[in-house]
């Protein structure tokens, strides 16, 4: 008995050396970064969680993170253009915001950004660029799409090079390549063609942005609601009539999402509807494995379920966001947008850039009690 308790123990002893050199081999070849990570997927992929820190912006007093974020549009005139981007920039440091997210489309605006951008350091907030391609479906097919796409992406990163760290790339495209009708969570409920064009400004931006900045980090342009069958195509290299292309695969470092108030389940029906958010959160996290940012979150100006602004601090608002940042990897929450537009009426501040909204001062507690990296 004693012998053969032997025998068992050094076979045990001999699998745990052999297990232990293969894991410092992988150490040393891959890194210890890679061990966590694949320790992590292996344990339980279902609950996967991007490994990796928060991203954040240098600032005098130390870096500082970029949870919280803002839309505006200083690119597109009125109000934006009327206040200062001085007084824009104190407005965010008020409500604890250090992300704001600004829109491109041409050279001109882009350097309209990069203004905006060094005016912004200088008070520990970080800009986003969002490098939107215009009237996309306008274009004859994919490769004049990219073309289109490249020229504003080098124009892009030509003006914010030095500025910026991250470009989001698009904005809704799927939104014009949807089917009538369609959930959008299956490649083959848009259109080939027009899903073609997409997909060629999209990759055209970032081959534009990374000709110029190649260190630069991509956000994916933002979908919506339940269309991450329109993302699993780009991830893929394939398009809705099934055919896939190897070399068409689309890279990205952030995954991007937009999420407004009606597509929040309403908890007072009866039987409760489904939470949908969660189910997309569960298909981002898992397919993609990347960090995921809101690049919008807002309330609709019809909003009919009460206090607009207790909607945008609530669970199914940035209280739910904050719960749920480290289960499904979210770093950021952008909402929009800062000021009210004529036809807008959207902002935490009225259209004179000036008076806050009562919803101004429920994100400002809100953003003070939750402190997030």
């Amino acid at each position: 008995m004693l012998k053969r308790s032997i025998a068992i123990a050094i076979v045990f002893c001999g699998v745990a050396i052999s297990l232990t050199i293969a894991i410092l081999v992988h150490i040393r070849e891959t890194g210890w970064s890679e061990l966590v990570l694949e320790t992590a997927q292996s344990a339980d992929s279902s609950s996967y969680v991007p490994v990796l820190a928060p991203p954040q912006i240098p600032c005098p007093a130390g870096p500082t993170g970029v949870f919280y974020g803002v839309v505006g549009h200083v690119a597109q005139g009125g109000v934006y253009t009327a206040r200062s981007y001085t007084a824009q920039v104190s407005q965010l440091r008020d409500l604890g915001i250090t992300l704001y997210a600004q829109d491109l489309d041409d050279k001109a605006t882009a350097e309209h950004v990069a203004q905006l951008a060094r005016v912004a350091a200088a008070q520990c907030v970080g800009v986003l660029p969002l490098v939107i391609t215009p009237e996309v479906q306008a274009n004859l097919n994919e490769a004049t799409a990219y073309d289109q796409g490249h020229k504003l992406g080098v124009d892009a990163a030509t003006a914010l090079k030095g500025l910026v760290s991250y470009y989001q790339v698009g904005n809704e495209f799927e939104n014009d390549v949807i089917h009538e009708g369609e959930s959008g969570d299956y490649p083959t409920q848009y259109d080939n063609a027009k899903y073609l064009k997409a997909r060629g400004a999209i990759r055209g931006m970032i081959a534009g942005i990374k000709q110029v900045q190649p260190s630069a980090k991509i956000v994916l342009s933002p979908l919506s609601w339940l269309h991450y069958g329109f993302s699993d195509m780009l991830k893929d290299g394939t398009q809705p009539d099934g055919t896939r292309d190897s070399t068409k695969v689309v890279e990205w470092d952030v995954t991007a999402w937009h999420w407004y108030s009606e597509m929040s389940p309403n908890r007072n029906s009866q039987p409760p509807q489904p939470d949908v958010l969660k189910q997309v959160l569960t298909h981002l996290s898992q397919r993609y494995q990347k960090p995921i940012w809101f690049t919008e979150f807002g309330v609709r100006p019809d909003y009919s379920g009460g206090d607009p602004g207790a909607y945008l601090v609530g669970q199914d608002g940035l209280a739910g966001f904050v719960e749920d940042a480290k289960k499904y990897g979210i770093q950021n929450v952008t909402i929009y947008q800062l000021y009210d537009q004529p036809d807008e009426k959207y902002g935490l501040i009225y259209g004179d850039g000036e008076k806050p909204k009562p919803r101004f001062e429920q994100v400002k507690r809100f953003i003070e009690a939750h402190p997030m990296p």
